[in-house]
């Protein structure tokens, strides 16, 4: 990086004044020509020389530098600034030792001339601060990062010559020299350089100082008693012409993501909104959390709109990620001083910049003694004195401490949107491709696709040659479902297909509280654990399906052969897993044949099998969501594993009139059922009264047969294929079966 010109930053140069001014210092130039030399090369515009030196400088500038000469030269300044193998440099550096001849012989002359120059140099020092423009951006930038930080003069000029430190390696590697074999390492050394009071410099490092705060001034790596500037904010300051905000922080764009879109409850929607409305004091910050892969631009997007805000957010320019916290207190100043009240900050991924420790200083800083110990911690600064109100976005891998956490004003879950809002959004994006109904329905049960997803899409649908609206629309699916296998989402509907008539009025459950009543009460408060048991068809898994769809949950479906492993640990450690992935997709846990976990414990011959038993118990408890175990087997299940269900759901066989709705809906009766004569309808009922295993599971069956095979059956033949049905059942009838 180029070292800045006394004119980007006038500091510079009075600090190589100052540093010359020192009697040590200039005891070492006599003695020490490389020391004098490395002075020389930066400092030598700066003073007005005699006629004398002005001939030196001229033959030294026109004679010839042979290859050895420039080697030998190179190696010893390789040795003095190892960073600086530039052979400009060379030349200012072998032009000083020619002036450092001269300055043995006139020692008084050259402390004059330094003294003469200085006068110039300090106003103009001074006229940074009341024209910063002036001087170029970079000094424009300092002053506005000074100002949004509240920074007096002093701590303005320590910002400052800590940027000269960390892009002047030169620079950085002179006051090093200096300090280490000239100065005492006392404060009143630096208070000189400074030119303040001890009690000043004391004050401006002091650990509850904002450049201490804020963690802007840290130890340089190389030589640790020197400042330098958090390295992701140097580009900030110096290059180009923007200004420090526009350098620091963009608006939150107007984009589609490639996570699944994600929504509020517009319970916490509306109080996050008044939350931001109303922040007209420091420490205002919301923390909106949900699972990995969400997309979150909408919701933040419609949050900020409701409040009247503006939202923005940290350029990502590289930053190191140490240097977060100290980037995101920065914005917050600077955010706040340019736009007050009106603005909000995002701060994406809020574990990469909260709880994070204070950079270790050396025990001696700046001749300052430092205690680390002390710094405020960053969560709870940025936290509690950010001037413009913050939205903290996050995960649930982002892993806040409790003391974190509770210095939020208000926190809300994102949920992955439900179907109507993804079909909004897709229907949105979706209409300019005029896409027939059965291509649409099939986009909807590609779970968890992103409206980036579709855009790609499309552009692989445009660039596949497709000659028909058929072809395009097949490309356009085949590349969804492949991008979804790349981004490891499942590519199949988690629903079955139901290919009869569904409803819940095909359902037959023993109990007071019926699937109607218990739909209700999740609707309101999703957490709770259901035990589905009855014979095979009867709807445990159709209903769980239908739960999932109506509360808008993507579902986790298991089954016992997933989960039981032959060694040992395994099968708790995949019990794990399963509720681990429904919390993180925020999704119902369905497990099905769920017996083979719920077994009597008393009857257990293994003791793995009580393991097993209690690790599903132990996670059932603490599961946050629905969790779902259906069975075909009730008798022998563990007692004390049932008394921990929320709701237990007998289903039963089809009641009569079940059986004779069922029978008109799928036959295609319903519509003429009027002109069909009362005897043969008698007939039906009769034939139907005696099947009383029959299921809807019965009905399902024989709707794949005629699917499968292409017929239509008439009303007796129907009548005949579910009576082969129940035969079948009565034939294997189960003692275990409730």
């Amino acid at each position: 990086m180029t070292s800045p010109t006394p004119l980007q930053i006038p500091q510079y140069a009075g600090w190589l004044l100052r540093l010359a001014l020192i009697e040590d210092v200039q005891v070492r130039f006599l003695i020490n020509p490389m020391f004098f030399s490395c002075w020389y090369a930066l400092a030598e515009p700066l003073v007005q020389w005699p006629d004398e030196v002005l001939t030196i400088q001229e033959a030294a500038r026109h004679k010839k530098l042979s290859f050895e000469r420039a080697v030998s030269l190179l190696g010893k300044i390789h040795f003095a600034t190892p960073d600086s193998l530039d052979l400009s440099y060379a030349r200012a550096i072998l032009e000083g030792y020619a002036v450092h001849d001269w300055l043995s012989k006139h020692e008084v002359t050259f402390k004059a001339m330094l003294e003469k120059s200085s006068p110039s140099i300090e106003r103009l020092m001074r006229a940074p601060a009341a024209n910063p423009s002036g001087f170029g951006q970079t000094c424009q930038n300092i002053g506005d990062l000074a100002a949004a930080l509240s920074l007096s003069s002093l701590e303005q000029q320590l910002l400052t010559f800590a940027v000269a430190c960390s892009v002047s390696k030169q620079f950085c590697t002179l006051v090093a020299q200096a300090v280490t074999d000239s100065f005492d390492t006392t404060m009143h050394s630096w208070s000189r350089l400074l030119s303040c009071t001890d009690t000043e410099l004391h004050a401006a490092l002091s650990a509850k100082a904002p450049l201490r705060l804020s963690n802007l001034l840290q130890a340089e790596q190389e030589f640790a008693a020197l400042p330098a500037m958090a390295t992701s904010l140097i580009n900030s300051l110096l290059t180009g012409t923007d200004t420090l905000q526009e350098r620091l922080l963009e608006e939150v764009p107007d984009r589609h993501g490639s996570g699944q879109l994600a929504s509020l409850t517009e319970e916490d929607m509306t109080l996050a909104t008044s939350v931001l409305m109303n922040s007209k004091q420091p420490g205002v910050n919301l923390l909106l959390y949900g699972a990995n892969g969400l997309d979150k631009h909408k919701v933040l997007l419609d949050l900020a709109q409701r409040a009247k805000k503006r939202i923005f957010r940290l350029k990502d320019t590289g930053k190191n990620r140490r240097d977060l916290a100290t980037l995101t207190y920065v914005a917050q100043k600077v955010l706040y001083q340019s736009l007050g009240h009106a603005a909000v900050l995002v701060i994406d991924h809020p574990g990469d910049v909260l709880a994070r420790k204070p950079s270790e200083f050396v025990r001696m800083f700046m001749g300052v003694e430092v205690d680390s110990s002390y710094i405020t911690p960053f969560d709870e600064m940025l936290l509690s004195d950010n001037p413009v109100a913050c939205i903290w976005a996050g995960s649930k891998s982002d892993q806040l401490g409790d003391e974190s956490i509770a210095h939020f004003v208000f926190h809300a879950p994102l949920q992955k949107a439900k179907k109507a809002e993804r079909l909004a959004q897709l229907m949105s994006q979706a209409t300019s491709l005029k896409l027939t109904k059965k291509t649409m329905d099939a986009l909807m049960d590609l779970e968890g696709i992103s409206a980036l997803q579709l855009m790609t899409a499309k552009k692989a649908a445009k660039l596949s040659g497709a000659t028909s609206k058929k072809e395009f629309e097949a490309a356009l699916l085949q590349a969804l479902r492949r991008s979804l296998r790349a981004l490891h989402r499942d590519t199949s509907s988690k629903a079955k297909e139901c290919v009869t008539q569904y409803s819940l009025d095909y359902l037959n459950n023993a109990g007071k509280f019926g699937p109607e009543t218990i739909l209700k009460s999740l609707r309101l408060r999703p957490r709770a654990s259901l035990c589905l048991y009855g014979l095979p068809g009867t709807g445990k898994t159709q209903f769980v399906e239908h739960l999932a769809n109506k509360l808008g949950k993507r579902l986790v479906a298991k089954r016992a052969s997933d989960l039981l492993d032959k060694f040992v640990g395994e099968s708790e450690q995949k019990i794990a897993q399963m509720f681990a992935q429904a919390e993180e997709e925020e999704a119902i846990l369905f497990l099905d044949e769920g017996d083979s976990f719920l077994r009597d414990r008393a009857t257990a011959q293994h003791s793995w099998e009580i393991t097993r038993v209690n690790e599903l118990l132990q996670h059932m408890e603490r599961f946050e969501g629905i969790f779902i175990v259906a069975t075909n087997l009730f008798k022998g299940l563990d007692l004390a594993a049932l008394r921990r269900f929320t709701f237990k759901l007998e289903f039963l066989p089809l009641t009569p009139a079940q059986r004779w709705d069922m029978f008109l809906n799928e036959t295609g009766l319903r519509e003429r059922i009027g002109t069909i004569p009362q005897s043969q309808q008698d007939s039906w009922m009769d034939a139907l009264v005696f099947m009383p295993k029959l299921t809807a599971g019965d009905f399902a069956t024989i709707k794949y047969q005629c699917t499968l095979l292409g017929e239509q059956l008439s009303p007796s033949e129907w009548l005949d294929q579910l009576q082969i049905e129940c035969s079948l059942k009565m034939s294997h009838a189960s003692p275990l079966i409730s």
